[in-house]
């Protein structure tokens, strides 16, 4: 939602509460609880930025085994990057955020777009194509953890997307990050987290992919990942 408060309901058509108006001229996300078994609204939290005009579009949620935190995977200022937010459900507190963000000096596209959450054994795992010549990942405390590059194509003036895997632990810490990338552009489709291994299933246009050699116990062949 943008600049205009949004009215919550219950299942019984009744009205549950109004949240306030996002930033003015961009869209915030809001977060709604509802009972299970009757509709019922039982809790609400808008996800905003500090910044004026910085706007968040959510495109994945996961929840925690226990039920007790959801993970919401959003889009920032336009393409620019991506955020990680932790939500305590009990209180609909947002206890931390973690982002991925990057610049496009060619300005031909959205640096990222449609972020994928997964949620395993006390792990995050979040990927998100970027087209960024630097795209930084960092901890929950805005401390970078690593930075990856890309390289425009020299016949198309262009950067072309290549996908990213980040692992988070529960506090927002960033243990390792892989990227996936080839001459065209790969995008990322679907993430399952289980057993202690990460599935990534993709598209891809390049002839051939390469992706760093971090992490094999978890990240599965490439014939399974694409």
């Amino acid at each position: 939602y943008t600049n205009t408060t949004i009215s919550i309901y219950n299942s019984s058509g009744t009205l549950y509460g109004t949240l306030p108006a996002g930033n003015s001229g961009a869209s915030d996300v809001y977060v709604v609880k509802y009972s299970a078994s009757t509709g019922t609204v039982t809790g609400s939290l808008k996800l905003t930025s500090a910044a004026a005009n910085q706007s968040y579009v959510p495109s994945s949620c996961a929840l925690d085994s226990s039920g007790a935190y959801a993970y919401i995977a959003s889009t920032y200022t336009g393409g620019s990057g991506t955020i990680l937010s932790n939500v305590l459900l009990s209180s609909m507190t947002n206890t931390w955020n973690a982002t991925l963000y990057g610049s496009d000096p060619l300005a031909t596209t959205s640096v990222s777009q449609n972020p994928i959450v997964a949620f395993n054994s006390g792990n995050i795992y979040v990927t998100c194509p970027y087209s960024a010549n630097n795209f930084t990942v960092t901890h929950s405390n805005g401390a970078t953890f690593k930075t990856f590059t890309n390289t425009p194509s020299p016949y198309y003036g262009r950067y072309f997307y290549d996908t990213l895997l980040v692992k988070y632990s529960g506090s927002g810490t960033a243990l390792w990050a892989s990227d996936i990338k080839g001459e065209r552009d790969e995008f990322p489709i679907g993430l399952v987290a289980e057993n202690s291994k990460v599935y990534l299933y993709m598209s891809y246009m390049s002839s051939r992919v390469q992706r760093s050699e971090e992490h094999t116990s978890e990240l599965q062949s490439l014939r399974h990942l694409v």
